[in-house]
């Protein structure tokens, strides 16, 4: 053991002067595609503006975000935001400008304003879809290729939600009927969820009948049911609308508002870290955290590691998030921000909040 912990320091330090290992990536919230008439300066500056609107939705989960009195200024400086842009064909034959911002210094302007904005924390949304039309009733799957569910991603990710389907191998088809998600027999489903790892189903079925488009959604997240249904003259719009709520849904757990000017600490301990790998796993899945800004290892002990967390939310939010972070599960009895410690040096401790990395 001592050995296994003289390697695994050694190559802490080798990792520390590299960095520290990135949190979930939020790439792709700050890029857009607008459509365009041609390449000029004159079509390309409201273009710029166009994508900035969406990308700030994507950033919040909120629809028009862009258009609150105080975030509205950001459009018109949307050239300083802006990273690098390029053109591209569209499908129909036209032009789009492919726009990249700084998503950064975005997240600091809306949090700045007031506006809550999505944390990397976010697990992916487990689609089990339904489609019922008039002559064809199936279940979504991830490699289904009939274009409906390129079409859920996009209506997703216009509010920076991201999603994920089912296999539909065998396994998914033994487990979950046409029938079981379009009857909204969540039991079933969310048994057969489990294989994916991750807190967050919704179950949807989409009906066409003569052109008039319903959709009949159930969200299941934390043990709770959230239940709408949409009506529209297109699909598209159905699926918009779907997106829109799904997102209100969400950001009451998902999306924070962090103090830019302040930062506190948070110690945790780890057990089952025996090798460089568990160090590796565990310190992404904390840096991963919403309102963490580092995780940093400040003592071992035999195959445990305590982290001092620089938080700039509530210690609460942090430990509930880490209550459902995968990989990680709760060891004693300690809930709650009783169990945070502001500002402590990390010391083994019975008041110290522990979880034990999964393998």
């Amino acid at each position: 053991m001592r050995a296994v912990l003289g390697s695994l320091l050694t190559c802490l330090i080798l990792l520390a002067a590299a960095g520290t290992v990135g949190a979930a990536s939020l790439q792709g919230l700050q890029e857009a595609a607008v459509p365009v008439s041609d390449q000029s300066a004159k079509s390309r500056d409201p273009a710029v503006r166009d994508a900035l609107a969406l990308v700030l939705q994507r950033l919040t989960g909120q629809r028009d975000v862009s258009k609150r009195d105080d975030v509205a200024p950001l459009l018109d400086d949307a050239q300083r935001y802006l990273q690098q842009f390029r053109y591209e064909s569209g499908d129909d034959g036209g032009i789009r400008l492919l726009a990249r911002f700084d998503g950064s210094a975005l997240r600091q302007a809306l949090v700045r304003r007031g506006v809550r904005i999505w944390q990397s924390d976010r697990p992916p949304v487990l689609i089990w879809l339904a489609y019922d039309g008039p002559s064809q009733r199936s279940l979504v799957g991830a490699d289904d290729a009939d274009g409906l569910r390129t079409d859920v991603e996009q209506a997703m990710a216009a509010y920076g939600i991201p999603v994920m389907f089912p296999l539909m191998d065998l396994q998914d088809q033994r487990a979950v009927s046409f029938t079981d998600v379009t009857g909204g027999f969540t039991d079933v489903i969310l048994q057969a969820s489990d294989r994916y790892q991750t807190p967050l189903v919704l179950v949807g079925s989409l009906r066409d009948r003569n052109g008039r488009w319903r959709g009949r959604w159930s969200m299941q997240m934390d043990g709770s049911s959230t239940d709408w249904q949409d009506l529209d003259n297109n699909r598209d719009g159905v699926l918009a609308a779907a997106a829109q709520r799904l997102a209100k849904t969400l950001r009451d757990e998902y999306a924070v508002l962090p103090d830019l000017d302040s930062s506190a600490t948070l110690t945790v301990d780890i057990t089952g870290i025996d090798a460089l790998d568990g160090y590796v796993r565990a310190e992404r899945r904390l840096n991963a955290l919403p309102g963490v800004t580092a995780a940093l290892p400040s003592r071992f002990r035999n195959d445990r590691v305590a982290f001092r967390l620089d938080i700039n939310v509530s210690s609460g939010r942090v430990l509930r998030a880490l209550d459902r972070a995968p990989g990680l599960s709760r060891e004693g009895g300690t809930t709650g921000t009783s169990a945070a410690q502001q500002g402590s040096a990390a010391s083994p401790s019975s008041s110290m909040p522990t979880y034990r990395l999964e393998r």
